[in-house]
């Protein structure tokens, strides 16, 4: 746990700047606002100072500065550096002492000052008239705040903490550090696994009494603001100066609590903060938040609604004010806080539509609990709602039901016949069709690849608009990818985006951002990998940007795939355990046992037997689930786990046998990525178990069939261009590993300048990766034996000496040295001395 003081960091201008303006003895007031960094940047520079000249630290109040301690003006040398924390709380008569010996150069002050508070006319002077550098703190971006949790923590930070701290603090350096000592001290950021993560939302008891401390110093007008922001921003300008008067308002804003912005066409009053909201809301009791509510209801029924929110908010303050709200208006406010991701609201607002017995309240109530992993309730919701319900209600709780009994609870066969009662009950129509499609999803997460696609394709001919091509559409995207069609998948994943986005924000529909998913999963199957490292990048910052868990944990397992294809182990690694922990907090088992896969086979292609088999245990606990779409890549998971334990021919038989039953499933892309694993754990494929590979769309299936091919011929070449035809798809590892195909089999044909030319390339290769040394590049480590006399005449040679120069500086014939040479030229796979100056360095 860091202790102590926190390490300086994105403070280098800031530094600089003060430490030129010092050495000219001209002196610094560091400006900014509480909990900035000001006093900790002021005594870093005098820290620095104290080994070169003489430093006194005072106080602003009492303020006595030793008559000793001043020279006569002078060289800047020579004046002592005075540092004075809290410059505005100077008095007159010692701002006015302060501000003469600046003036008259007899010190170099270095002085913080807090923004936002009255300052002495003296201590504003003195930068006004330029005696000193005045230099404004901000604080920290986005990048910044991620860099020193870095530092401090030691280890990389699960995303969607990061953003959690972000929107509690906003880069304040003071909030940060509190609130991550707090959550550390109190057990809420822990380190799961090597990937520090917020069990819950972070809170300092030392930030809250600080907070609670200014807001007591406000007067009851100025409070009477803050509260009615605290509850209700944002708040437009015109309407809370006409409640509260110009003059509360101002004080408010003094206090630094809130802010005054323009937003478009819109002046709102906003909190300078997310800690002054959350503090100011517990600081009232029912009443005075039930008076305050009524206030706020007063400005919204005055002005017209234009925001797509203030329905949620006209009911959330009706209800908190005492009164009550048609069940209508609760409904339509419970969906819109669903899809602001406000699930709490949304269960709140939709339990009080249930008394009427609204369906729309109970499907709002199914997909919250849903959302937040509470699949129980969900599916109680749903089953014990009695109300009269028409086609499209039963279809959307059947559909509804079956996410939540499925993917949480894993009960498939009961989700396979609640589908089927559901479609029997309905007229033929939309609505059965959508009931259909959510069968072929389920059979599509079952590893059903034929059946799946079988039951949705015909939904995909007709109409591509509605509810019902949506839903196919996810199976049908995800088999097809699956069986090797991934064009296809891509073009039907653009296609359904657009038509779910047309659809808008409905209940019970796929969110279009899982056509994003869909997508690039296909295009990485294809051989894309670049693109889909990028896209899948985009869809976890952004999904993490939104606090949408469900899509973060999507997002980085996608993300994983593509970096671990790629051979960018140490990212990889870390998605993995993001997405498995993402996963967990949403209690889908399923897809966090593909996220664990991950992670293992990251850990073993590292060579780290202890984390492969820490992973794979933590996998092994989890629960099975009906998901089985991406199953294979659990059972490759076991065999690298047996071969990094030294077991490698139980690894090649389980990879077998993996293959095997995934050709049968119509899985052909993992199907292929179990076959490749056993030509790169150095077994050998029956050559016709490579057909249906080959015969994937895109480069990567071709890929890992023609490798497997070159193994069992025998053939170097054909690895060598294997090994090319990986690299130029971004798949470096793999290239790296094809590279050293090649070389064993140049070496079993004698042909040792081939052998040393494809161990260059694998090394190119693995360097491109970023990653020191993978397990599977073990047999590439044995060097290139050049003598010592090679070593002297090859160096020579690179130099630019001639043969002949050679023979007599080392006293051979110039044939002798030729005859070195042309040895050295065959180890190192190079054809001549232009190549011998990179080729050496490699050594």
């Amino acid at each position: 746990m860091p202790t102590g003081e926190w390490p300086l960091v994105a403070r280098a201008t800031e530094i600089e700047l003060c430490r030129a303006n010092i050495d000219a003895g001209r002196g610094v007031i560091i400006a900014g606002s509480a909990g900035v960094g000001k006093t900790r940047l002021a005594r870093e520079i005098a820290d620095a100072l104290d080994a070169e000249r003489s430093v006194l630290r005072v106080a602003p109040t009492g303020l006595t500065i030793p008559l000793s301690a001043l020279s006569p003006a002078g060289t800047a040398e020579a004046c002592p550096v005075i540092v004075l924390d809290d410059a505005q709380l100077l008095d007159d008569d010692a701002a006015a002492l302060v501000h003469r010996l600046v003036v008259q150069r007899e010190i170099v002050l270095v002085a913080t000052l807090r923004t936002g508070e009255d300052v002495p006319a003296a201590v504003t002077a003195m930068w006004k008239d330029e005696h000193l550098e005045r230099v404004d703190l901000r604080e920290f971006d986005r990048a910044e705040v991620d860099e020193l949790l870095d530092e401090v923590l030691d280890g990389p930070i699960d995303a969607s903490s990061r953003r959690m701290l972000w929107e509690a603090t906003q880069g304040s350096p003071l909030m940060l550090r509190e609130l991550v000592r707090s959550a550390l001290v109190g057990g809420t950021l822990v380190d799961d696994d090597g990937l520090w993560r917020l069990v819950e939302a972070p809170r300092s008891v030392r930030l809250d009494e600080l907070v609670s401390e200014r807001l007591d110093a406000l007067d009851p007008a100025a409070r009477h603001v803050v509260e009615l922001v605290a509850l209700g921003e944002p708040v437009g300008f015109t309407q809370l100066v006409a409640e509260v008067g110009t003059g509360a308002l101002a004080a408010a804003e003094d206090s630094g609590l809130i802010e005054a912005i323009t937003d478009g066409l819109r002046r709102e009053v906003r909190l300078a903060h997310p800690i002054f909201g959350d503090v100011a809301r517990r600081s009232m009791g029912e009443a005075r938040t039930a008076e305050r509510c009524r206030e706020l209801l007063g400005y919204l029924e005055a002005t017209p609604l234009r925001r797509r929110d203030d329905i949620v908010r006209s009911v959330a303050w009706q209800l908190r004010a005492g009164g009550t709200a048609i069940s209508a208006d609760m409904v339509l406010a419970a969906r819109r806080a669903l899809y602001d991701r406000q699930e709490q609201l949304a269960i709140d607002l939709a339990l009080r539509a249930m008394d009427d017995e609204s369906v729309d309240a109970a499907l709002v109530l199914g997909v919250a609990f849903t959302d937040r992993g509470d699949h129980e309730r969900a599916d109680q919701v749903l089953r014990d709602f009695g109300g009269e319900i028409d086609d499209e209600q039963r279809a959307m709780i059947a559909v509804q039901r079956a996410d939540a009994m499925f993917w949480g609870l894993g009960r498939a066969a009961e989700t396979h016949r609640l589908l089927r009662d559901a479609e029997a009950e309905l007229a033929p129509g939309p609505w059965r069709d959508t009931v259909t499609a959510s069968r072929a999803v389920i059979l599509s997460n079952e590893g059903r690849v034929a059946e799946a696609l079988k039951l949705a394709e015909p939904l995909l001919d007709g109409d591509d608009t509605g509810r019902a091509f949506v839903t196919a559409s996810v199976a049908a995207t995800a088999s097809l990818a699956l069986s090797g069609r991934g064009r296809e998948a891509k073009d039907l994943a653009s296609r359904a985006y657009v038509a779910c986005d047309a659809l808008g924000e409905q209940l019970a529909l796929p969110d279009r951002g899982l056509f994003v998913v869909l997508g690039t999963m296909a295009a990485h199957d294809l051989g894309e990998l670049a693109d889909s490292e990028a896209v899948a990048r985009a869809v976890h910052d952004f999904t993490v940007s939104n606090g949408d868990r469900a899509g973060q944990a999507w997002g980085a397992l996608t993300l994983g795939r593509a970096l671990l294809t790629r051979g960018r182990i140490s990212e990889a690694s870390q998605r993995f355990g993001e997405s498995a922990a993402a996963f967990a907090s949403i209690h889908q088992r399923g897809p966090r046992r593909w996220a664990l896969a991950g992670l293992t086979m990251c850990a073993a292609l590292r060579a780290d037997v202890a984390g492969a088999e820490e992973a794979w245990a933590e996998l092994v606990a989890v629960p099975d689930h009906p998901g089985a779409m991406m199953s294979p890549e659990v059972g490759r998971a076991e065999a690298w786990v047996s071969a990094v334990r030294g077991d490698v021919a139980g690894a090649i038989d389980r990879l077998h046998q993996v293959a095997d039953t995934a050709l049968a499933a119509e899985s052909i892309v993992l199907a292929g990525a179990a076959l490749h694993d056993v030509v790169r754990l150095g077994g050998q494929v029956e050559p016709s178990a490579w057909n249906a590979v080959a015969s994937c769309q895109g480069r990567l299936g071709f890929l890992r069939a023609a490798v497997g091919a070159a193994s069992s011929e025998r053939s170097g070449e054909q690895a060598m261009e294997c090994s090319r035809g990986f690299t130029e798809i971004g798949a470096d590892l793999f290239a790296a590993e094809a590279a050293l195909l090649a070389a064993d089999l140049f070496d079993a044909d004698g042909d040792t300048r081939a052998a040393t030319r494809a161990r260059r390339s694998a090394s190119d290769a693995q360097n491109a990766t970023g990653e020191d040394w993978f397990s599977t590049l073990d047999r590439g480590a044995a060097p290139v034996t050049i003598t010592g006399r090679e070593l002297d005449v090859a160096t020579r040679a690179a130099a630019g000496m001639t043969s002949r120069m050679i023979a007599d500086e080392l006293g051979i014939s110039v044939r002798t040295v030729d005859n070195h040479l042309q040895r050295v030229y065959e180890k190192l796979g190079i054809r001549g001395r232009r190549e011998l100056t990179p080729a050496l360095a490699l050594l």
